[in-house]
């Protein structure tokens, strides 16, 4: 009989540690509008990349590059070199990637600044997972391109 009630306080005990314990790392199981790009200080860009017609484009509304106003829109295409960040861009906009995690802005002035959220009406989630940041930064890349074109 004392060996069940041990038995039973242990698990009790593992049960209410395991409630206690919460990962830091959120998963957002709701469908987000878009991501919006915001490049701040030196080289200034702000844009919104939608979901596109299929998974192989996304819509890009761009509303302003080095403090001026822009409002063009176009799409980026799919390619070998971008295959993962389309990817996860449509796992994170259908809430199946998390967002959140380690990556802080630096306390100093660097001269330029990358924010990237989430958004779905007035909710905002901001994009701290490092992994996620980095495969995103192709992003930026392919917009500036593309603006250069038209």
């Amino acid at each position: 009989m004392k060996t069940k009630r041990i038995l039973v306080s242990s698990v009790l005990v593992m049960f209410i540690l395991l409630i206690g314990c919460k990962s830091t790392e959120k998963n957002y199981p709701i469908q987000f509008e878009y991501l919006q790009v915001e490049r701040l200080g030196g080289g200034q860009l702000d844009f919104r990349m939608y979901a596109g017609d299929s998974r192989s484009n996304l819509n890009v509304y761009v509303s302003s590059s080095d403090f001026q106003p822009v409002e063009k829109r176009f799409q980026l295409l799919i390619d070998e070199n971008n295959m993962d960040a389309f990817d996860d861009f449509y796992k994170a906009i259908n809430g199946q990637l998390v967002l959140n995690g380690t990556a802080k802005p630096s306390g100093g002035l660097t001269g330029t600044w990358l924010k990237l959220r989430f958004v779905r009406g007035n909710q905002v989630v901001d994009v701290t997972n490092p992994e996620l940041l980095q495969r995103f930064t192709i992003f930026e890349k392919m917009v500036r391109e593309a603006l250069e074109l038209k």
